[in-house]
């Protein structure tokens, strides 16, 4: 665990150090799907990763915010600091998705489409937000007697930082940029998200949860399994209308 990466005076949050290289190969990786999928989404791709980036870090702080005004009561221009850890995850996220519908709809890209090109982008942010947390430490897991377990907290934990890692990594090889095999869109998405929350099911169950209330911990994991049935649903019919479509050329 190397939560701050001291170089001579200037000490880094590595957290926020990866989270920035994640952004950076996020771009990256779309823009070379766009290459090898749609040339003309090329520059407009990596652009609009940045915007939704830049609008997912302002979300995320507003949202911390918002959540905890009493933090911000006797200093609020605290509120405008760059601490990576006062950030609220699921406000940053809405923001970011909001941003990259607006800027598609824009830009005239269709959504399953754009999905598609942000694909292996996604896979790549994920690996950096999975490394980040293993660098800070946050990724704790529950104490185990396995042979592999990590020191920490005073136990023997599940090392489920580097269970993340190695997931998330094993996705992006998987949606390594390449052009699609199949003529319909969204397919290439649909799988990363459903694999995505696959992965944290299995995951999950091995990380300590012990801040969260049981009842938080049973909305976590319904809604894990409530999004992997949408997504598996809607995979299903984009599946089974490439399956018509090839029929239809058949003939």
């Amino acid at each position: 665990m190397f939560p701050v990466i001291q170089i001579g005076p200037l000490a880094i949050q590595s957290g926020g150090l990866l989270f920035l290289l994640g952004i950076y190969a996020a771009g990256l990786l779309a823009e070379a799907q766009a290459k090898k999928q749609a040339p003309q989404h090329k520059e407009a791709v990596s652009s609009m990763i940045f915007v939704a980036a830049l609008a997912g870090l302002v979300g995320a702080r507003i949202g911390f915010v918002l959540r905890y005004p009493a933090a911000f009561s006797a200093q609020p221009w605290n509120a405008l600091l760059p601490t990576p850890t006062m950030l609220d995850s699921a406000s940053g996220w809405i923001c970011a998705v909001f941003a990259l519908l607006i800027l598609g709809q824009r830009r005239a890209i269709p959504l399953f489409d754009l999905a598609d090109l942000l694909a292996p982008g996604l896979a790549g942010m994920a690996f950096f937000l999975a490394l980040a947390g293993l660098a800070s430490g946050s990724s704790s897991g529950i104490p185990t007697s396995l042979p592999w377990g990590l020191e920490q907290y005073g136990a023997a934990r599940h090392p489920t930082g580097i269970y993340w890692t190695a997931g998330t990594g094993l996705l992006v090889a998987l949606f390594w940029p390449r052009r699609p095999k199949t003529p319909v869109s969204g397919v290439r998405f649909l799988s990363l998200a459903a694999a995505e929350v696959g992965l944290s099911l299995i995951i999950l169950p091995f990380q300590d949860q012990s801040g969260l209330l049981p009842s938080e911990i049973l909305r976590t994991r319904f809604g894990a399994l409530f999004l992997l049935a949408v997504f598996l649903v809607l995979l299903y019919r984009r599946l089974n209308s490439a399956e018509e479509k090839n029929n239809e050329s058949g003939r």
